[in-house]
């Protein structure tokens, strides 16, 4: 899942059993788009915008440091040091053109996605977790970039890579909620009303 609020792969060894892989230890890679975007000064959230803006740009135009690069190993995702590093590059751009602006979108983009798909392979290629498919959600999941990223890492590995049929399915919606309910109920998994109470701080293996 990839969205504003986490980074995380998860293996589904069955419906209702689920195993985290690699998590991400700061910020989401949505949200570190977001940053970014207002860096240069899209607004806040402004992931789409710099999407949008980075097919234009040169992605070899400024160079970024590519998080844990060579230590993949520990499964994490990480983008602090990127915002950071994303934070100098553009002060040292300062003032800021329209040129400069989609370069430096394109090439912030490219790192994010970079540091994702060696993490995510990483993961899939080790043989002890037996990946048969890679089923992406979250709302950056409707970026054309990444899934076109994903799609190459799944012919690579010759791994089926899925995404919802609509945009629409992306991001939090009634559809996903009605489909986890319906699970549960096949499980019996109920609970007394009486009781029911948010948890926000609830994790997805819990």
């Amino acid at each position: 899942m990839v969205s504003g609020g986490n980074t995380i792969l998860v293996k589904i060894n069955k419906i209702g059993s689920y195993e985290t892989l690699a998590q991400t230890t700061d910020d989401a890679l949505g949200e570190a788009l977001d940053k970014g975007a207002r860096m240069l000064g899209l607004g806040y959230p402004g992931g789409a915008i710099l999407e949008s803006l980075a097919r234009g740009g040169k992605i070899d135009a400024y160079k970024l440091p590519v998080p844990i690069i060579g230590q993949e190993e520990r499964k994490i995702f990480t983008y602090s040091g990127l915002k950071t590093a994303m934070s100098r590059l553009v002060e040292s751009e300062k003032p800021l053109t329209k040129e400069k602006i989609v370069n430096l979108a394109a090439c912030f983009q490219d790192v994010a996605f970079q540091h994702l798909i060696r993490v995510v392979s990483f993961v899939i290629r080790d043989s002890r977790f037996k990946i048969q498919d890679l089923l992406v959600g979250g709302g950056v999941s409707a970026n054309l970039e990444l899934r076109k990223r994903l799609r190459k890492l799944g012919k690579e590995t010759e791994i089926k890579v899925l995404f919802p049929y609509s945009k629409k399915l992306t991001g939090d919606n009634a559809a996903m909620i009605g489909v986890a309910a319906y699970y549960k109920v096949q499980r019996g998994e109920f609970i007394k009303f009486d009781k029911i109470d948010r948890s926000p701080g609830a994790k997805i293996t819990d």
